[in-house]
């Protein structure tokens, strides 16, 4: 009896994590891009020639499309792309630099937890 009590808690702690809120897509706005930049929406890879700053909305959202808490975006290598937060509030505008020809990993956060990674790419001009 306590066995089956035990695997029946488990099967419901297991089927309990995986329900609720979880992420599930950035939207993105408002793409102003100098010099050829690009943001591809669905990927979210960016492309940038070196020298030059594109800047965007980007509002992760969760599966119940509720904008999710805490945005935050990096890249691994700054020198090669570096990612500004330049507004704050409802609208997150976020301000990629290409400062050096290369690749890098942009990583993507919210509620404090890291939800995607894509390519950054910083291209000659």
């Amino acid at each position: 009896m306590k066995l089956r009590l035990g695997l029946t808690m488990l099967a419901l702690a297991v089927v309990g994590t995986g329900c609720g809120r979880h992420y599930e897509a950035h939207e993105v706005a408002n793409i102003r891009a100098a010099a050829g930049g690009t943001l591809n929406a669905s990927t979210l890879m960016v492309r940038v020639p070196e020298g030059a700053v594109l800047t965007a909305e980007l509002t992760p959202f969760d599966n119940e499309d509720e904008p999710m808490e805490s945005p935050e975006i990096a890249a691994d290598d700054p020198d090669t792309l570096e990612v500004m937060r330049v507004s704050g509030g409802t609208e997150v505008h976020y301000a990629f630099i290409g400062r050096r020809v290369g690749e890098t990993t942009v990583r993507f956060f919210a509620e404090g937890r890291e939800v995607r990674r894509e390519r950054g790419v910083v291209t000659e001009r």
